[in-house]
């Protein structure tokens, strides 16, 4: 049995005015529309309840304490924006990537790929935002 915990990633579309939400905690996946527009309601567009798996326990392992709140590449104003957020027992972290490939927090963003349907992945290519980076630092 997996200890309580709450795990947030969100992915942002500034653009379009929207966020898709992923919730996942010991027992369950959600995955929700959030709409930036007024009168506009969140849907929840996929949800499923999980069972114990070595992907969920690592996901339940998670620690970011050691981790700054935001990482960004600063030659890239918008694009790939993810916010990683984790609450478990009495300890709430929360960090930002902006372009960013994080080698501890990126992984985390591949395990809920692994779990949530193909069409609901969160695009974040190692590769790309990696020779970005490199062609920022120059």
């Amino acid at each position: 049995m997996l200890n309580p915990f709450k795990l947030i990633i969100k992915k942002y579309d500034f653009a379009a005015a929207y966020q898709l939400q992923y919730l996942v905690t010991e027992k369950e996946l959600r995955i929700t529309f959030i709409s930036e527009v007024e009168g506009e309601k969140d849907s929840i567009l996929f949800a499923k309840h999980l069972k114990t798996t070595p992907d969920l326990k690592k996901l339940s392992e998670l620690n970011l304490d050691s981790l700054k709140d935001y990482y960004q590449n600063p030659c890239i104003d918008d694009g790939n924006q993810i916010l990683v957020y984790l609450a478990k027992e009495d300890k709430k972290k929360s960090v930002h990537l902006s372009n960013y490939y994080h080698p501890e927090i990126s992984p985390v963003i591949d395990l809920m790929n692994r779990i949530v349907p193909e069409k609901y992945r969160i695009y974040h290519d190692k590769e790309k935002l990696l020779k970005w980076l490199q062609e920022c630092n120059g």
